[in-house]
């Protein structure tokens, strides 16, 4: 029973500590004045995963252009959300780092 009290203490911790760093990034982007979109993708990271490419950014914020949706991933790697990572040989992803660290 104990094992089973820390495990749930710990999963409301970084519940916590999760909704904390969104409102901190929220605040963060807002206060830069950046787009609604990339607010919205930043949002995206902790609802659907902290790791996307930059055609599913596309998809996922219903942009028209892969050029729209690296101006936008890009935002976020300028304001330290977002990582760049290698998926393929080739392929480029991106990871945000403390969100990925929080869960693990």
């Amino acid at each position: 029973m104990r094992g089973i009290k820390e495990q749930a203490l710990d999963a409301i911790r970084r519940a916590n500590e999760l909704m904390s760093l969104r409102e901190s990034w929220k605040k963060r982007l807002v206060d830069a004045g950046v787009s609604s979109k990339v607010v919205r993708l930043m949002e995206l990271l902790f609802e659907i995963a902290p790791v996307l490419t930059i055609p599913r950014a596309e998809r996922l914020l219903g942009l028209s252009s892969y050029r729209g949706a690296k101006l936008v991933v890009e935002k976020l790697i300028e304001h330290n959300i977002l990582e760049e990572i290698q998926i393929k040989s080739r392929a480029k992803g991106f990871m945000a780092m403390e969100v990925v660290r929080l869960i693990m």
